[in-house]
């Protein structure tokens, strides 16, 4: 992740693997929206969320990037 004073570029589709499951069980989550709030989606039970910058980048355990090979 970037230092306290760099913004991670956050990419539209890319997978995210927080450390915390949903209550749904899943922790795999989908980056929908980009800006001051990061707009995410759970791949199992479709929940989409707003979060902030800092608050998701706290909460990420893993970042896998895009699949652009469609």
């Amino acid at each position: 992740m970037a230092n306290k004073y760099e913004l991670y570029p956050f990419k539209i589709e890319e997978i995210l693997i927080l450390k915390k499951t949903h209550p749904c069980g899943n922790a795999i989550w989908m980056v929908e929206r980009v800006g001051q709030e990061i707009g995410i989606r759970c791949q199992k039970c479709n929940h989409f969320l707003l979060i902030s910058r800092r608050t998701l980048e706290k909460a990420i355990k893993e970042i896998k990037p895009q699949d652009r090979d469609k």
